[in-house]
């Protein structure tokens, strides 16, 4: 999507107008994972005829053609800090995508765990405007939820209805053709602050690259890596990142919350740094050779070498104990966000975790013990030409992203367009960003 084109539609609140592929068409998608430490493109191809894959996954399978993974600089906790710095990081893997697949990425589809992404369930009812329900009276509805965005700089990033309900009978999945005086939506909508959102665009823009969708990073990490029982049954998905540890909580397919936390791996090996007088890079290359969630009685008979600043040996359990106290406060913080959205007790009954940091040997039991329900382990499936590590969980986000398009029907706003009028010769707030876009790139 051109700049003028996202910026109208984030002056109404919408996020970008995604298309969903045809059910009988093949396509090439490109996805960017902007995360705090690291990126990653991909370039893949969607074919029709999909087996084996979960229902989400659609009628397409999935194969990769090319992919850029690197560092990333420039981000803080999700936000962007540096733009030169970001743009560098951005257009090394977009290369390297583009050189394996010998493809040039016009537009992609951005993650987004920045703008302090909020979770709203609203339940929204409407008359239909004749005898029986038309697809213009969901739009109404949908539009007439967002008007009050204007004002408090959010874009609507998710819109999932949940169920309808027509002359107060629920368990209605599709409406449209019924007959009714009234029907309603449950709803669950995600928005996020419009500026940071802006800086995303602003990065992708510096990039020659149009963004076709802004999807909050727990969404897409979890559609990659839950299977449809879980999703089903009641999930809580937790992708621990470097800089943020995200959260998703679905049930009966759909997702009904989510949060990001401004805190991850990179977290541990600052206590680590700390704790024992390391630079960044090696507390990271320690946590990974001899890291664990849980000290184990062993751990007191050995010793990890330093190298810096000196030759010097430290106790393991001394090691293992600064990383169980970093993993607790995580983990204990996610349990507080699960209690704060309602959801502790019968629908998140499992945890699934994934993301780099899940890595962590021990932490599924370390999480289990925090958070007093059973966990697993996931990674992403079912996707060809992922390389070297395909099974890798830091590569869930940007997998998700590639399976998202497959889901987009269930957004009713991804089909909503900005209305058009504006009164002539009138400067407004749209004509100045508008403005401002055409005069920075």
């Amino acid at each position: 999507m051109s700049a003028l084109g996202m910026s109208l539609r984030f002056e109404e609140g919408l996020g970008p107008l995604l298309v969903r592929p045809s059910p009988r068409q093949a396509m090439i998608l490109s996805v960017l994972d902007v995360g705090t430490f690291k990126t990653c493109c991909v370039i893949a191809r969607l074919r029709p005829g999909a087996q084996g894959a979960p229902a989400h996954y659609g009628s397409h399978s999935v194969e990769v053609l090319g992919m850029g993974e690197g560092p990333m600089h420039g981000m803080k906790n999700g936000h962007l800090v540096d733009l030169d710095a970001a743009v560098q990081s951005v257009l090394q893997v977009v290369r390297q995508a583009e050189s394996q697949s010998q493809l040039h990425i016009e537009s992609i589809i951005l993650n987004v765990a920045c703008g302090r992404p909020k979770s709203q369930l609203m339940t929204l009812t409407k008359s239909p405007r004749k005898h029986s329900i038309a697809s213009d009276d969901l739009e109404q509805m949908f539009t007439h939820a967002v008007q009050h965005q204007r004002a408090s700089e959010q874009v609507t990033l998710h819109a999932l209805p949940l169920g309808y309900a027509v002359d107060g009978q629920p368990g209605i999945s599709d409406p449209v053709a019924l007959r009714a005086k009234t029907f309603s939506c449950d709803m669950h909508v995600v928005r996020a602050d419009k500026d940071p959102l802006r800086n995303l665009m602003l990065l992708a823009e510096k990039c020659h690259l149009d963004v076709s969708a802004l999807l909050v990073s727990p969404y897409v990490s979890a559609l990659s890596i839950l299977t449809a029982e879980e999703a089903q049954a009641g999930v809580a998905c937790i992708d621990l990142g470097a800089g943020t540890s995200d959260l998703a909580i679905f049930l009966e397919g759909q997702m009904i919350h989510c949060a990001c936390l401004g805190m991850g791996g990179h977290n541990i090996s600052l206590d680590l740094a700390r704790e024992f007088g390391l630079s960044l890079e090696n507390a990271e290359r320690l946590k990974v050779l001899h890291g664990s969630a849980i000290t184990l009685a062993s751990d007191a008979t050995k010793s990890i070498r330093l190298r810096e600043p000196v030759q010097e040996e430290i106790n393991r359990a001394r090691f293992v104990e600064v990383i169980e106290r970093r993993t607790d406060e995580i983990m204990m913080a996610l349990r507080d966000r699960l209690d704060q959205a309602g959801f502790a007790g019968d629908v998140a009954r499992r945890i699934v975790l994934t993301g780099g940091t899940s890595a962590l040997p021990a932490i599924a039991d370390r999480a289990q013990r925090i958070l007093g329900r059973p966990v697993r382990l996931a990674f992403p499936r079912h996707i060809k030409g992922l390389g070297a590590n395909p099974g890798s969980p830091s590569l869930a986000t940007a997998t998700g992203l590639l399976v998202y398009p497959f889901c987009a029907r269930d957004e009713i706003h991804r089909q909503l367009r900005p209305k058009p009028e504006r009164q002539a010769g009138r400067t407004t707030y749209l004509s100045q960003v508008a403005g401002w876009l055409r005069a920075s790139f």
